[in-house]
């Protein structure tokens, strides 16, 4: 009798674990993969290749991505669009196409392009990898905003930059762009050892971000190395900086001075150059609640400009 109830225990203990698992097994659905294209009034297809996903974009449209992408070309956004990364990456891949059209800067080779005037693109929760094959991003034409995003090994080298262009490897914001910057990243941003401008100052000082003359860019979260604000003839960036860290900010002059609206945040060190040229810049003390106008190491208070 003793081996009966023990056989029984046994036998009722191997069904529970039977039906443990079966209910575990149950909720362990498949990873969904693939990506969600929503339209401008909610309609949502999913497709299984990025290909699918970004053929015949009309414009409006949001790609959710649930996996990582690998580019074997720079791919070009030229409608509204919002990439939710979805906390995945896009990448350049290890056979990243190279090929140049020098010297147009246009075709310095970057994992993403925005390149339309009329446009508003959103990137967010992404990371954007060039895996050392060349520039991150550029914003060529439009505005752009990111939002939850780690723009990383950006390089600049010989090999895929335009010879009018081989400054920053992280992100390149042209004269007529709009940056928005809600929250990003840079990480591991560089030049080529043999670049043949690295020692050039507005090559040197713009690995992660370069802002040209006449784009405007507003940060409210940041965290960089080194950005560059571009002048040029009389044109000029500006910056406005609300948060986040900036380890080493350039102001340039020439004949017009780019400027900073500092109010809050952190900047470790800030340079301006008060010479034509912009190749001598002054270290100068930031202090928050000021105007900062290459040219000038004196800041205008921004309770004045108001």
């Amino acid at each position: 009798m003793k081996n009966f109830k023990a056989i029984l225990c046994v036998a009722l203990l191997i069904c529970c674990g039977l039906m443990f698992a079966a209910c575990g097994n149950k909720d362990k659905t498949p990873a969904k993969t693939g990506f969600d294209v929503t339209t401008a009034d909610g309609q949502t297809t999913h497709v299984t290749t990025w290909k699918q996903a970004t053929t015949n974009l009309t414009g409006g449209e949001t790609i959710t991505l649930f996996e990582d992408v690998e580019l074997n070309d720079m791919f070009t956004i030229n409608v509204n669009l919002i990439i939710d990364g979805n906390n995945h990456s896009i990448k350049a891949n290890q056979n990243f196409n190279l090929n140049l059209d020098k010297p147009t800067k246009e075709k310095t080779r970057n994992v993403l392009v925005v390149d339309n005037s009329n446009i508003m693109v959103t990137l967010k929760n992404l990371t954007i990898d060039a895996n050392n094959k060349c520039r991150v991003l550029a914003l060529t034409k439009g505005e752009l905003t990111l939002d939850n995003v780690l723009i990383k090994n950006g390089l600049i080298s010989n090999e895929n930059a335009a010879e009018d262009n081989f400054y920053t490897a992280g992100l390149f914001a042209a004269n007529y762009t709009k940056l928005n910057i809600k929250n990003a990243s840079f990480e591991n941003n560089k030049l080529s050892s043999d670049l043949t401008t690295k020692e050039v100052y507005f090559v040197k000082n713009s690995v992660d971000l370069f802002i040209g003359a006449k784009a405007e860019c507003n940060i409210l979260n940041i965290n960089v190395d080194s950005v560059f604000v571009n002048a040029y003839n009389t044109n000029y960036g500006k910056l406005t900086l609300n948060g986040g860290l900036i380890q080493n900010l350039y102001l340039e002059y020439a004949n017009k001075g780019a400027e900073l609206e500092y109010i809050n945040g952190s900047i470790t060190n800030l340079k301006i150059s008060t010479t034509t040229e912009g190749v001598i810049f002054e270290d100068v003390i930031a202090q928050k609640g000021n105007l900062y106008t290459a040219g000038s190491n004196q800041p205008t208070s921004l309770l004045e400009v108001e």
